[in-house]
């Protein structure tokens, strides 16, 4: 398990003016303000997570892939194995981490769509072997500072 503090990617901003009763305000795109919160976390945590690996040597093929109506957060190539990976994010307060927010339904649902992806776009990639599902938690505490716990094979 890796741990650090990420610096390079910017944190989107503070959470503090966002409503998030049910009467917040909903955009053009019909998102309230929490929703958008929640896309623009979630689209930095991926980020961060992104440029973690890549400065593994990964090479990051996809973001946001779609199968259906399942997505994989990232999917990564290390050496040769595909690897597919969850992003966990959980703000200050949170009363779990982003590991122990990882159910077993949505472990089993992320493993079907990192087979799926793998018969459908990877199989006959001669360059690939096989398929690893790693997870990755983002953490945010009170004073602002960002701690990626990052976990391979992790189901």
């Amino acid at each position: 398990m890796w741990k650090g503090v990420c610096l390079s990617v910017g944190w989107p901003g503070s959470c503090s003016n966002l409503r998030t009763d049910s009467g917040a305000a909903a955009d053009e795109s019909g998102m309230d303000a929490l929703g958008n919160f929640r896309r623009t976390t979630g689209d930095w945590a991926e980020r961060a997570v992104a440029e973690l690996v890549t400065s593994w040597g990964w090479q990051v093929l996809e973001r946001n892939a779609r199968l259906g109506h399942y997505e994989i957060d990232i999917v990564a190539r290390d050496g040769g194995t595909l690897v597919i990976i969850e992003v966990r994010f959980r703000g200050p307060g949170s009363l779990t981490s982003g590991f122990g927010s990882l159910s077993a339904s949505k472990r089993r649902r992320v493993r079907f769509a990192g087979e799926r992806l793998w018969y459908s776009r990877y199989r006959h990639d001669p360059t690939l072997d096989h398929v690893r599902f790693d997870a990755a938690s983002i953490q945010l505490d009170d004073t602002g500072t960002t701690m990626i716990e990052y976990s391979r094979a992790a189901f």
